[in-house]
């Protein structure tokens, strides 16, 4: 994708946005394809793009000046041993956890299910009920 073409999908300056690109792809996290185009490589896209990845982590991104903000309040937490409310993480923080949950379902569960039968396969060769 060109700066040109990103600024006019976002509506931002494509002066902008083409040094933002390019502070990206120097950085490692955008490819330059040459000719002003930029992608992402196949592992950023996981990271980044995909939400049915594993790796997705883009949510945590956007909220990251609710979690910011929420720091005082965490540090009081530690303080007094008051834990903190999904209300004190504002709506975007009940997001960041819902879709945390779902990965965590989709990716983790699968994992303890089989630990659980392996282990439970494991008692039984050893003698147990």
């Amino acid at each position: 994708m060109t700066s040109a073409a990103l600024a006019e999908r976002t509506r931002l300056h494509e002066r902008w946005v083409r040094e933002w690109l390019r502070g990206q792809a120097a950085a490692g996290l955008l490819e330059y394809d040459g000719e002003g185009r930029f992608s992402l490589s196949p592992i950023a896209a996981l990271v980044l793009a995909n939400e049915q990845s594993p790796a997705f982590a883009a949510a945590a991104f956007a909220t990251l000046p609710q979690q910011i903000a929420v720091l005082e309040p965490l540090r009081d937490s530690f303080v007094t041993g008051i834990g903190l409310t999904y209300d004190a993480l504002g709506p975007e923080g009940a997001e960041r956890a819902s879709l945390l949950e779902r990965v965590a379902r989709r990716e983790l569960a699968p994992h303890a299910c089989a630990r659980a039968l392996l282990a439970q396969a494991a008692g039984r060769a050893a003698g147990g009920s």
